[in-house]
């Protein structure tokens, strides 16, 4: 029988295998080095369940996930864990949603990636500036055709040498499917701009910029309106009352029971100085005809017929193209402020392109064929809806959405997804945080929805995924659970 030095195993004096002996010194490394985290793993933080305890929120109500990030390249989406708390739980995520969303456009569309907004003229124009035909708007689905973008598009028609459209203005938002969205059917706000609907031409989120200044000569408040809506009228000045800036909005007592009109029962604080109000127009099917009749007008030009929707004709080819910001621009404004109406156009956008117009279903099913291929086999699918997390019937577990930021940190487009989160304590969402870490991180809350997730990284360097979710009837003071949870991970 060959001995053990024979087999090229070797053994010590005492007769103890040297196999043996390595194994135990690194056996002994092991526990030294990872059993405190495994340890860790086994529970929440003492933190955690203290903040728990304080706010009454159980801790099933509550999924947690920490990763190391810091693992070796081409190790598993799942490895490095340090904790697991119901990780595998499917809950309603709120705009934790959102990354998902991105994740899954800047893989799909690329990060350069823009929308098209394309403007045809039909007819001939005299020299007079008088064009004996229509003009079309096509939109792409631009998720941020801002105010001054609107504005200098309509100024560039006018330098063609347009002045009055001898015909219609035709907007053809025929790259999305028709859809109708009761604007106050999630939450019974229907002007909360959050709650507007997708739109292919979204001039503005489709809301109103109302901006009210003090005029203490006077006793009022001016308000101003853009852009100025076809039929709508506006009251001019509202009364100004000394006092604290409190909630300016509740002390104005909107009144927009007649879309035709913009009034005001209440007072406007001195103290509020100056400020500006975003609206939801409350016929968001009326909302583009009225703004492009509006601003146009606004701008000296004429229409002899109608504002309508409509589609460009095949055979005409554009007078010019406008692109918007990129993919990667457009998602830093989405997620460092949580902007909902965004998401639902960057949603819809996975699907643009193919034969029949974008739908929330096609994205949906992108969605999907993206996470089978991606994803590992043991996460859960998760639920969709309109991608934003605005909405009750999506869900996601924790472990899903750690995985999505793990596939995200190694993947070509990791420095634009880590751009798009909001730093802790610097800006958007997270701009008044006093955490006091280093991080970027992604909030999102409903009603008996509150959650973080993003990367944080420790004083010496380590990084790591975090991801909590809490769904209760108390998460809206889940915030210092979550802190706490955060707070656990940078002193790691």
């Amino acid at each position: 029988m060959k001995s053990c030095e024979s087999q090229g195993i070797g053994s010590n004096a005492m007769g103890v295998p040297l196999i043996l002996r390595r194994f135990k010194v690194g056996l002994v490394l092991w526990v030294a080095l990872f059993a405190p985290l495994w340890t860790l793993g086994q529970g929440l933080p003492a933190s955690v369940e203290l903040q728990l305890k304080k706010t009454g929120i159980a801790e099933s109500s509550l999924s947690a996930v920490v990763r190391s990030l810091d693992a070796p390249k081409g190790g598993s989406l799942e490895g490095g864990v340090l904790l697991a708390h119901r990780a595998g739980v499917a809950r309603t995520p709120a705009s934790l949603m959102k990354l998902l969303t991105t994740q899954v456009a800047l893989d799909q569309l690329g990060p350069g990636f823009t929308w098209k907004t394309a403007f045809y003229k039909e007819g001939e124009l005299s020299s007079d500036g008088v064009l004996e035909g229509n003009i079309y708007i096509k939109g792409g689905g631009d998720p941020k055709l801002s105010l001054d973008n609107a504005w200098r598009m309509l100024q560039k028609l006018r330098a063609f040498g347009i002045k009055r459209i001898q015909g219609d203005l035709v907007f053809d938002k025929s790259v999305f499917e028709p859809m109708s969205q009761d604007p106050g059917g999630f939450d019974d706000q229907p002007l909360r701009p959050y709650n507007v609907g997708a739109d292919a031409l979204l001039i503005n989120f489709n809301a109103l910029l109302i901006t009210f200044v003090p005029d203490v000569q006077s006793g009022v408040a001016r308000v101003q309106v853009q852009p100025p809506l076809q039929g709508l009228t506006v009251q001019a000045a509202v009364p100004l009352v000394s006092g604290p800036c409190l909630d300016y909005r509740a002390m104005l007592k909107v009144n927009f029971d007649n879309p035709n009109a913009l009034l005001f029962k209440g007072a406007y604080a001195s103290e509020c100085a100056e400020r500006t109000w975003p609206l939801a127009y409350p016929k968001p099917q009326e909302y583009t005809e009225r703004a492009l009749a509006g601003m146009w007008s606004a701008l000296g030009g004429g229409v002899t017929g109608k504002v309508r929707a409509g589609l460009v004709p095949a055979a005409l080819k554009p007078l010019w193209v406008e692109s918007s910001s990129t993919l990667a621009q457009i998602i830093r404004d989405m997620n460092k402020f949580s902007n909902n109406v965004m998401a639902q156009q960057l949603f819809l956008s996975l699907s643009l392109g193919g034969s029949v117009p974008a739908s929330f279903e096609q994205s949906q099913e992108k969605v999907k064929s993206w996470w089978v291929r991606n994803m590992p086999k043991s996460t859960q699918l998760p639920v969709l809806d309109k991608g934003s997390g605005l909405s009750r019937s999506e869900s996601i577990s924790a472990s899903g959405l750690a995985d999505v930021l793990s596939w995200g940190w190694r993947s070509p487009w990791m420095p634009e997804l880590l751009a798009s989160l909001p730093s802790v304590g610097q800006e958007g969402t997270l701009e008044r945080s006093t955490l006091g870490v280093m991080a970027h991180l992604k909030t999102g809350s409903l009603k008996d929805v509150m959650g973080v997730a993003g990367f944080v990284q420790t004083q010496t360097g380590a990084r790591f995924i975090v991801v909590a979710l809490v769904n209760d009837a108390k998460a809206n003071t889940a915030r210092p659970v979550l802190d706490a949870l955060v707070n656990w991970v940078a002193e790691q």
